[in-house]
């Protein structure tokens, strides 16, 4: 993955259930700072606390958002439980159009140091294509119905569903809602 994000040249898209190695971040962090445009879609979990210090009370997630990638969480709760989660659980990742990476391995520690996992590097641009439409895919869910949900929400006095059908929300929207 590091690789892969150091030698990117123009755009990086990201879909994962984790984004949580400093190592990752680094890389990340470098590629924005080249002039690469980075998109990532993580889960709503990623949004509960993973600081990258301790000093900065911040997660990976926004500090690169913060630094230019746009990022998005798959929304489909008030809050995020996991015995109603209905966990965004793909991991990929897009290079320039052509190159994508895919596997079971999550963006975590664990992945790295505890698990047994697969990553497989697929360098073809018609492959690329079918990661991208899904990517545009997951990247647009419920594109206009925040408005409604939250519309719904001042209507009832602050009571909302708990649960919806899911919406790709940015940091600010997600912290609204």
């Amino acid at each position: 993955l590091i690789e892969a994000i150091t030698n990117a040249a123009s755009s990086i898209d990201i879909a994962t259930a984790h984004l949580r190695r400093d190592e990752i971040y680094h890389a990340l962090t470098k590629a924005l700072a080249r002039g690469v445009s980075v998109r990532i879609m993580t889960d709503a979990q990623e949004f509960s606390p993973q600081p990258f210090d301790e000093g900065s009370g911040k997660h990976l997630d926004e500090l690169l958002g913060e630094g230019g990638a746009t990022l998005r969480y798959k929304v489909y709760s008030v809050n995020w439980s996991i015995a109603r989660a209905q966990q965004m659980h793909t991991k990929y990742m897009i290079v320039d159009n052509r190159l994508v990476l895919t596997g079971s391995y999550n963006w975590s520690e664990t992945s790295e140091t505890k698990s047994m996992e697969n990553l497989i590097a697929l360098d073809s641009e018609s492959v690329a294509k079918v990661y991208s439409d899904h990517f545009e895919k997951l990247f647009s869910y419920g594109s206009g119905r925040l408005n409604e949900l939250q519309d719904m929400v001042k209507r009832s006095r602050g009571r909302a569903p708990c649960h919806f059908d899911p919406l790709a929300l940015s940091c600010d929207e997600y912290a609204a809602l």
